[in-house]
């Protein structure tokens, strides 16, 4: 385990790997945090006017990059106890990295685990969908909460049960598509 963690603290010996991991990471923190580019604004239109908003920003991205940390401090344990296991010492070759971290790497970890495996194998599995949704809604209902704002009180709760509820719909109907090989090799290429 400490193995991982040791792996992910300190490959940054080259000043060109500095910089190429320094541009990953900002990457992840902007797309970490673009649900809330939007929505602390929203939201705070409807705080009292001498509300601290720059405190509430502070906390949401210190809690976002303390999170981010925690995660990689998770992961690179978990594959350096990996490649204990398998007995070497490049983790680099024991996991996938992108989506295949998620759906392959990460759940093998977990069916070796002593006890009950498929409940943590759910409980994993449940986290990512709720991570999903929680993140769609996010950005949906500062959507729906603009309209609302300038239509007023009289479409208040109709309009906006409606709305969050056809757009969840029809985000879930166009993220079907993403079985297919293009979506996939699109994740990849992301990732």
């Amino acid at each position: 385990m400490v193995g991982g963690v040791e792996f992910k603290l300190h490959r940054f010996s080259d000043c060109q790997k500095i910089e190429d991991k320094f541009n990953g990471i900002m990457v992840q923190c902007f797309v970490s945090l673009t649900v809330y580019f939007d929505a602390i604004i929203v939201y705070a239109s409807y705080n009292k006017f001498d509300h601290n908003v720059y405190r509430d920003a502070t906390i949401i991205t210190g809690l976002d990059t303390f999170t981010s940390l925690l995660a990689g401090c998770t992961i690179f344990g978990i594959t350096g106890h990996l490649a204990h296991e398998i007995g070497t010492d490049d983790i680099g070759s024991v996991v996938k990295g992108g989506a295949g971290l998620a759906f392959i790497s990460y759940p093998k970890a977990i069916a070796k685990f002593q006890s009950l495996p498929k409940i943590f194998s759910v409980l994993f599995f449940i986290m990512l969908f709720i991570l999903g949704v929680g993140s769609n809604m996010g950005i949906v209902s500062r959507k729906g909460a603009a309209i609302k704002d300038n239509f007023g009180v009289r479409l208040l709760n109709w309009f906006t049960r409606v709305y969050n509820a056809s757009k969840e719909f029809f985000s879930r109907l166009h993220d079907s598509r993403s079985e297919t090989l293009g979506k996939i090799v699109a994740l990849e290429l992301y990732f």
